[in-house]
């Protein structure tokens, strides 16, 4: 169970952060789920409102929205808890 999972059971209602992020890299992982690649990506999460951190996360991607080095997304993270990011969309 997550962190955010958590804290909603508990009734604690903390309201997920909006941020850009720069993609760093992207490798395959080698898994599938569901017929889609689990891919590794590194974000550098740019977020006004705290210092710029880096984030590795393994995601499942469709085929036709794999993120390339250098692209922009838009994300969104509960406070605290930034491995936990859900990418929204590629900008």
């Amino acid at each position: 169970m997550t962190k955010q999972e958590q804290n909603q059971l508990s009734g604690v209602n903390i309201p997920d952060r909006t941020a850009i992020a720069k993609v760093l890299a992207v490798t395959n992982t080698g898994k599938l789920l569901n017929d889609l690649p689990v891919l590794s990506i590194y974000l550098e999460v740019q977020d006004p409102e705290v210092v710029p951190f880096n984030v590795n996360v393994k995601r499942a991607v469709n085929r036709l929205l794999i993120p390339r080095v250098g692209d922009l997304c838009r994300i969104c993270y509960p406070p605290g808890y930034p491995e936990e990011l859900l990418i929204q969309e590629l900008l």
